[in-house]
C-alpha cells in the first residue's frame, strides 16, 4: 500500500476513536493581508481535519486526548492552508473525490458512484451540509446530522481505501496533473515538488511530461493557474490583483501578461463593473 494512503488511511481510522470540534467557514477571510497563509479556494466541498501540537502534549502526559479540529470549507469559499500538526483533507468538486495526508496528495482518486456502492449519495452530501453552513440556520440537530454524516463518509473512505489501494496505480502523467490541479495556488510550487511526489528525478519528469502531453509541467501549472483565475474573473467576486493573488502569481502584471497571450484579451476586460471592490 502506497505510505500516503496508508498514513491517511490509519489517521481516518484514529480519528473515528475520537471527538470532534466541528468548524465552517461561512465566508471569505480577507485575503488582502500579508498575514494569511496561502490564501486559496477550491471548485468543491472541503473537509478537512487537523490535529495540532496539544494531542502530542497530552500523549507525552498520558491525559485524555483532546477533541480534533474538523473544518468544513463549502465551495468557492476563500481560506487558509492549515498549519496544523497533522492534517487531511478530502476535496469533492465536479465528479472526482480525492484526498490528501499533511498536504501529501493521495495516488488516485474517487468517483461519487464508488461512494454509492457504500451506500453514501455524495451529491445529497454536500448539498446538505453546503446548504446548512451558508443558509446560517443552525437548528440543534445540525451539529449532530453533520457529524454522523462525516463518520460515514470516513468509514467509507477507509473502505475504498483498502479496496483500490491494491490496484494499480494512475500514470505518473495523471498523479502530476492532479498534483498542480491541488497546490497550484502556492507561490512556492516548484516542478521539483511535483517530482518528489512522485518519486522520480525532475529531469525524468520533465521528459515523460512533454512525451505524453506535448508541453513541459511548468507550462501545465501556468495553465491551471490561468485557466482557475479565468473562472474568478468571470464570477465577479474579485479584482485581477486578487485573483491573481488567489491563483499563485506573485506578480500581477506578470499574470496579466500571461493571461493575455494566453486568451487574447487582457484580464481587466471580464466583466470588471462587476468586480467586487
Amino acid at each position: 500500500m502506497n505510505e500516503t494512503v496508508l498514513q491517511m488511511r490509519d489517521f481516518l481510522i484514529g480519528a473515528s476513536n475520537r471527538k470532534f470540534q466541528l468548524e465552517t467557514i461561512d465566508r471569505d477571510i480577507d485575503f488582502s493581508g500579508d498575514d494569511v497563509c496561502t490564501p486559496h479556494l477550491h471548485h468543491g466541498l472541503e473537509i478537512k481535519v487537523l490535529d495540532d501540537f496539544q494531542t502530542k502534549v497530552a500523549q507525552i502526559s498520558k491525559e485524555p486526548l483532546p477533541p480534533l479540529r474538523m473544518v468544513i470549507v463549502p465551495s468557492r469559499i476563500v481560506h487558509a492552508v492549515s498549519q496544523a500538526h497533522k492534517s487531511i483533507s478530502i476535496l469533492i468538486e465536479n465528479n472526482k473525490i480525492s484526498g490528501d495526508y499533511n498536504h501529501k496528495i493521495l495516488p488516485m482518486s474517487f468517483s461519487p458512484a464508488v461512494f454509492a456502492d457504500c451506500g453514501l449519495m455524495i451529491p445529497g452530501i454536500v448539498k446538505f451540509l453546503e446548504m446548512g453552513i451558508l443558509s446560517g440556520n443552525f437548528t440543534t440537530s445540525f451539529p449532530l446530522h453533520m457529524e454522523n454524516i462525516i463518520q460515514a463518509l470516513f468509514s467509507a473512505f477507509i473502505e475504498i481505501l483498502e479496496k483500490f489501494s491494491e490496484q494499480e496505480p494512475n500514470s505518473l502523467v495523471k498523479c502530476a496533473v492532479d498534483f498542480i490541479n491541488r497546490n497550484y495556488y502556492r507561490h512556492d510550487f516548484f516542478v521539483e515538488d511535483v517530482a518528489t511526489y512522485l518519486g522520480i528525478t525532475s529531469n525524468y519528469l520533465s521528459w515523460i511530461f512533454r512525451k505524453e502531453t506535448g508541453h513541459t509541467v511548468r507550462q501545465q501549472l501556468i495553465i491551471t493557474r490561468l485557466k482557475q483565475a479565468e473562472l474568478l474573473l468571470r464570477s465577479g467576486r474579485c479584482l485581477v490583483k486578487d485573483a491573481a493573488r488567489l491563483t499563485g502569481w506573485n506578480s500581477a502584471y506578470y499574470f496579466s501578461n500571461s493571461f493575455h497571450k494566453y486568451f487574447g484579451f487582457p484580464p481587466s476586460e471580464i466583466s470588471p463593473s462587476q468586480c467586487s471592490q
